[in-house]
């Protein structure tokens, strides 16, 4: 899929491509670099799996509950790469907690009920309690709208049902500029 939107956006100085029913991608940050390559800039949204942990900012009961799913971006020429999950913790992070008899900080994670809980055993359940979105509990709808965004280019746009519908599973949105397009596409328009 990276040599696909490359190719694409050679051509064309800007490219997207989608794809449904795909598998965890690990590290979106490694796609997001293989497409940046050092002169182009990348980007990337993942929808996640069904096993749907989040809930909408302020929700307190089941509903649509969205992901926590990954964003990942790098600017063109520049060492750095933005990777991020829209979720106060990952969920891997909750069961080391948990095997370690540490708690989780306050403010991450919810139990089945909705109410604030530390002791990852609580998140566990059952039933499954929820992960926070990223800036709870006062800028929740931050990491919630983030959220939507990656569900909405991450999934929907790759034809994967919302959970509204039915379970779904992996989505995948990745782009890619070629600021050398860009800046000719710009040049010609002054």
């Amino acid at each position: 899929m990276v040599r696909v939107v490359c190719e694409k956006a050679a051509q064309m100085a800007m490219a997207c491509a989608v794809s449904e029913n795909c598998n965890h991608v690990g590290r979106l940050g490694a796609y997001v670099q293989e497409i940046a390559g050092g002169t182009w800039s990348g980007g990337g949204l993942q929808q996640l799996k069904a096993r749907s942990l989040g809930r909408s900012f302020g929700g307190r009961r089941a509903g649509w509950r969205p992901t926590h799913s990954p964003l990942g971006f790098q600017p063109p020429a520049a060492p750095m790469i933005f990777d991020m999950s829209t979720a106060m913790i990952a969920e891997g992070k909750i069961r080391a907690l948990m095997y370690q008899g540490k708690p989780v900080p306050e403010g991450f994670i919810q139990d089945a009920a909705g109410n604030p809980v530390t002791d990852p055993k609580a998140f566990y359940g059952p039933p499954k309690g929820t992960i926070l979105p990223l800036g709870s509990p006062h800028h929740g709808y931050k990491g919630f709208g983030l959220s939507l965004m990656a569900e909405i280019l991450g999934g929907i746009m790759g034809g994967n049902s919302t959970p509204l519908t039915q379970p779904y599973i992996n989505g995948l949105c990745l782009i890619a500029l070629n600021p050398e397009l860009s800046r000719a596409s710009m040049s010609l328009r002054t």
